[in-house]
């Protein structure tokens, strides 16, 4: 795929939760943009409809915090929570749908189950450093019945993202071998050589190459990372298709639950055309990151 930079280059969508908070809405509790799918999962679809009209080949389902215990808190019985989880799967494919019907000569789209890491559903900033007490047994059982229920929804891709630590992209990669459904795993890196954890990202890639995963990648990393971190990625493998989708370049403070910085979407995109020719298949955007990021991306990849 590196032969040609340009070519075949596929966009993902951008953050979720951005635009939902643009719209107004208050995400600050356990479930965060996975909240709405209880009582406004009309505004989810709005967004992946957004997201498509920009330009985006695939958009990720609003699961990434989307848990049975999130949901028990709202006083949602079980049976309920469960056809939530699946449902941010069909308002995913719903949008695409909506999209086909209208733009028939647009390529097919794609949808991407988001499988959150474990910290996610902590709500603790745990997702940034891979620091769970928690045994690999229970880890183990916290994604195996959240996977059951998206696979069951039958979307194109598992994503599991903001992956940061060895020990849960195992457990990630054993589930893989588990499913027919093709799956993808993305770190989350805090600097130019490993993932959150401090795994060397060459192991983590040795990892997915010797599973039945079919694509690795790198998210919600500051984009001025993608670079060193893919380099290393395609020194390792010329052949696992390679999906990267930063965050916009702010910085997260776990203490304040807030970001600070200054997101550029010109540089984003610009960045982006030097990460296709390091060998990049897959590009989006992560936290922060809205529909006018992937629009420039669009413009600029294809």
């Amino acid at each position: 795929m590196t032969n040609s930079p340009f070519k075949n280059i596929q966009i993902l969508d951008g953050g979720l939760a951005t635009e939902l908070e643009n719209r107004g809405h208050n995400l600050n509790d356990e479930l965060w943009s996975a909240r709405l799918l209880v009582d406004q999962p009309e505004e989810i679809t709005a967004i992946h409809s957004e997201y498509l009209e920009a330009g985006a080949d695939i958009v990720t389902s609003a699961s990434y915090q989307a848990t049975i215990k999130g949901f028990a808190q709202l006083g949602k019985r079980r049976s309920e929570a469960e056809k939530l989880i699946v449902r941010s799967v069909k308002l995913a494919q719903h949008a695409c749908e909506k999209f086909a019907a209208t733009n028939p000569k647009a390529s097919s789209k794609l949808v991407a189950a988001g499988v959150g890491p474990f910290g996610a559903a902590q709500a603790d900033g745990s997702e940034y450093t891979g620091a769970y007490e928690v045994s690999q047994n229970a880890l183990r059982e916290f994604h195996t019945e959240r996977w059951r229920l998206l696979a069951s929804a039958n979307p194109d891709v598992m994503l599991c993202e903001t992956i940061p630590s060895f020990d849960e992209a195992k457990i990630l990669c054993e589930l893989a071998g588990e499913t027919e459904l093709p799956v993808w795993i993305s770190c989350s890196c805090q600097n130019e050589i490993s993932i959150s954890d401090g795994t060397p990202i060459e192991t983590i890639t040795k990892l997915i190459l010797d599973s039945n995963v079919c694509g690795i990648g790198l998210n919600c990393t500051p984009p001025s990372l993608i670079a060193p971190l893919a380099t290393r990625i395609r020194g390792t493998s010329h052949d696992v298709p390679l999906l990267v989708y930063p965050n916009s370049g702010e910085t997260y403070q776990i203490k304040t639950r807030s970001w600070s910085g200054i997101a550029e979407i010109k540089e984003f995109s610009e960045l982006a055309q030097h990460w296709v020719k390091i060998g990049v298949d897959v590009i989006g955007g992560c936290c922060r990151t809205t529909p006018a990021h992937i629009r420039s991306l669009s413009k600029a990849l294809k």
